[in-house]
């Protein structure tokens, strides 16, 4: 399984927050995915305006399931 090559789907939400003000963000909308393989990317800008992305893949199982959410050898 490659994820880094996969095609993307999507965009299942996207929010804006203010981390001088936010501590958190809750995000309901992860109660309901279906089980699979899922891109979570951030972007913010740092105190010059300069843009930092960070870009992490979850996987998301149903705990009721004997099968994974995606083949593999």
């Amino acid at each position: 399984m490659n994820q880094y090559k996969w095609k993307r789907s999507k965009k299942i939400v996207a929010r804006k927050f203010n981390t001088g003000t936010d501590q958190s963000v809750l995000l309901n909308e992860f109660k309901n995915l279906s089980p699979g393989v899922y891109l979570l990317e951030g972007i913010c800008k740092d105190k010059k305006g300069e843009e930092i992305k960070s870009i992490n893949y979850i996987t998301v199982y149903n705990p009721n399931s004997t099968e994974l959410p995606y083949k593999m050898a």
